[in-house]
């Protein structure tokens, strides 16, 4: 399958790498490893995550970190819709 990024995901990475790295680019490059991690985990094993709060996505926890990535499968191709911290308030975030 395709994996696709949303503008909002993007945005939602390149947040959170401008947010950690203002104290340390090391974490921050990690961080952002981990999340390719499982991106790549999700395009191998789409079902993987669970049930979505919003209809039809799909929800899976970053292991080893509190970042959250909500993604919706349509016609063969995922959609990475945005990846948070599980601190924010997801509704305030995310509108499908």
């Amino acid at each position: 399958m395709d994996v696709k990024f949303t503008l909002q995901a993007v945005e939602d990475v390149e947040n959170i790498y401008e947010f950690i790295s203002k104290d340390d680019k090391c974490v921050a490059k990690s961080v952002l490893s981990y999340i390719e991690k499982m991106v790549d985990y999700i395009k191998e094993f789409p079902e993987f995550g669970k049930k979505g709060d919003v209809r039809k996505t799909r929800e899976v926890v970053v292991p080893k970190l509190p970042f959250l990535i909500v993604y919706e499968i349509v016609d063969e191709v995922i959609y990475i819709l945005t990846i948070f911290h599980t601190a924010q308030d997801p509704r305030k975030k995310f509108k499908k």
